[in-house]
């Protein structure tokens, strides 16, 4: 029996979490201006032409978008699962998974995996929420809401949300997620949507548009949500759920830092060493000055008379000066934009290259005449440090799947439909085993690189170094080879039954050339033949066994249907009969019994 808990003493304990977390926060304010370009620090002149440096930003969308590439693959690997599980159930949950996935991301406008690609790189964190369909419908009292529920429940009895770290508070144990705390500022209308029914009584009167304070509270045992200066909640529950359904993750950094240092993001280093803060100010500098020098230029006059006004006529177009001979006006030659500026930014982005990701990865020429093994290595190296990113996101992905699929079994949502009414996946979760193991993976590779994993698995399995299986699942991301294998079959023997069918289109047409030259060749006998009439002193019954005479104008033509008969069906007696086909040529020839026949 779980302690009961006062709602007085969840508060509390929710506040002392929220206070803990002031240095991470402190710490994601400074990274968003980075990305964000904010204004940070920058002298405030009218002359001044404020630029900030793009290079946070960039680096952070490059990594997005390299992150991103690929849609998440999931496969049930059998060296992780029992040799009992049935490779028809595997291979429908591997669909199954990726179908609500993607029906979730659509749902919600953008694809699930970027805004967890985005999160993992910005914060340094994940935090996607499980929220199960069937459970809203039945919670909701509005017929349009629950209809529009409806809707999405067929595509996908689940769906995640990815929630912005910098609004989650989450407290991890041993034995991983302990507590979760959400608590940002939501509009009325916005929080009636998030609760629905519960929360009419305490938001009655209030402004739809008005903003309040709202927190959301789990553990192990309670779901708590209330309102910022409210003495009682909107929803306090035993959720009776196996797990916290949030999937949260730290991506970089972790418990072996103290408190204010357990997070460390993409841009940590950019940041917390001002490389970004002093490329702004040196563009920043470097702009002013040559719009200041290039847009007004010191001009120098050399003459006799320093007290001499040096007037000029604007009358004329463009102006005209009159000065004595001898005396001349030129602007002061100087560098708008000091040598030792260029080499300091210079020295400032290759920090920052340094400390986030270099410009070939993302793409950036060589220039020259540099190789392609040369542009292909710096490319493939110039990734790695998004290797633990990859890896983190790709295990909070898992996680957030696999704990939707427990949430479903405890709700008692065992048996559903994926996707739609003609390729959809019948589910049925009483003949999944509970404790599968299933994978998401989100690779960083582009589609040459792809090419190159097909490459390799094709050595490996040449030289017996690995199996066919074992080289599907390790370089082709193909959880189920079986499957893989009867597709492969299957199309070979289409292919094989093409070609019978072509090989015996290709004879009939060969015959029917064949028996049209013979034709042809009787025909021309025919006209050179002058016609006989019957032999003299044969006798009567003999005469009525000759075959007629042809018309006039019918000679050479195939005589009619009636005159054939007896003949052989072919003009001169031959017999009708294909003649005899070579070796090989027979369509059915070498085929199995089974199978004879059937072209």
């Amino acid at each position: 029996m779980p302690e009961k808990k006062e709602f007085k003493d969840i508060q509390s304990y929710t506040d002392e979490i929220i206070a803990g977390y002031a240095e991470r926060d402190a710490l994601y304010i400074d990274i968003e201006d980075a990305y964000l370009l904010n204004e940070v620090d920058m002298p405030q002149k009218d002359w001044v032409k404020i630029s900030m440096s793009p290079d946070a930003r960039n680096k952070t969308l490059g990594a997005v978008r390299l992150l991103t590439a690929a849609e998440p693959k999931w496969t049930a690997p059998r060296d992780k699962n029992k040799d009992t599980l049935e490779e028809e159930i595997a291979s429908d949950l591997e669909k199954a998974a990726a179908m609500m996935w993607t029906a979730a991301g659509r749902i919600k406008k953008t694809p699930l995996h970027y805004s967890a690609a985005l999160s993992a790189l910005l914060y340094g964190e994940i935090d996607i929420a499980i929220i199960s369909v069937n459970e809203l419908i039945k919670a909701e009292t509005n017929p349009a809401k629950k209809n529009r529920l409806k809707k999405i429940a067929k595509k996908t009895p689940i769906i995640w949300e990815v929630l912005s770290p910098k609004v989650c508070y989450p407290v991890y144990d041993t034995f991983g997620l302990a507590a979760h705390v959400v608590y940002r500022e939501m509009k009325i209308i916005d929080v009636e949507n998030r609760i629905g029914p519960a929360a009419v009584d305490q938001l009655q009167g209030k402004n739809k548009t008005d903003v309040v304070d709202f927190y959301e509270y789990w553990d192990e045992t309670y779901h708590v949500i209330w309102l910022g200066g409210q003495s009682e909640p909107l929803l306090m529950d035993e959720h009776k759920l196996p797990m916290i359904p949030i999937a949260s993750a730290i991506v970089e950094g972790g418990d072996l830092f103290e408190d204010e240092y357990k997070w460390q993001p993409f841009l940590y280093t950019t940041v917390k060493s001002k490389t970004h803060a002093r490329s702004s100010l040196i563009m920043t500098l470097m702009y002013s000055n040559a719009f200041a020098t290039g847009a007004n230029p010191v001009l120098v006059y050399e003459t006799d008379d320093i007290d001499k006004p040096l007037t000029v006529d604007y009358d004329t177009p463009g102006g005209v000066l009159k000065i004595k001979r001898g005396e001349s006006l030129a602007p002061l030659k100087r560098e708008a934009i000091d040598q030792s500026m260029k080499e300091l930014y210079q020295i400032a982005q290759q920090k920052s290259e340094e400390s986030t990701l270099y410009s070939q990865t993302l793409g950036e020429p060589l220039g020259g005449n540099a190789p392609y093994s040369m542009v292909a290595l710096l490319s493939q190296s110039g990734r790695l440090p998004l290797i633990p990113y990859q890896r983190m996101i790709s295990s909070a992905i898992t996680d957030a799947m696999m704990n939707g699929i427990d949430i479903l079994r405890t709700q008692g949502h065992r048996k559903f439909k994926v996707g739609t009414q003609e390729t959809g996946i019948d589910l049925d979760l009483s003949i999944v085993p509970e404790d599968i193991e299933l994978n998401a993976t989100l690779d960083i590779e582009m589609p040459q690189d792809e090419f190159q994993q097909a490459r390799i698995a094709m050595e490996v399995v040449k030289n017996g170094l690995l199996s066919i299986e074992r080289a599907r699942e390790r370089y082709l991301n193909i959880g189920q080879s079986d499957n893989e294998t009867r597709q492969i079959y299957k199309e070979k023997y289409v292919d094989f039954l093409a070609n019978l069918e072509f090989q015996r289109k290709a004879q009939e047409a060969q015959m029917q050339q064949q028996m049209q030259q013979q034709q042809m060749m009787q025909g021309q006998q025919g006209q050179m033949m002058p016609p006989q009439g019957p032999p003299q002193g044969m006798p009567p019954e003999m005469m009525g066994q000759m075959p007629p005479q042809m018309p006039p104008g019918m000679e050479g033509q195939m005589p009619p249907d009636e005159m054939m008969e007896g003949m052989g069906g072919i003009p001169g007696g031959m017999p009708q009969q294909m003649p005899e086909q070579p070796p090989g040529m027979n369509p059915e020839e070498g085929l199995p019994p089974e199978l004879q026949g059937g072209i």
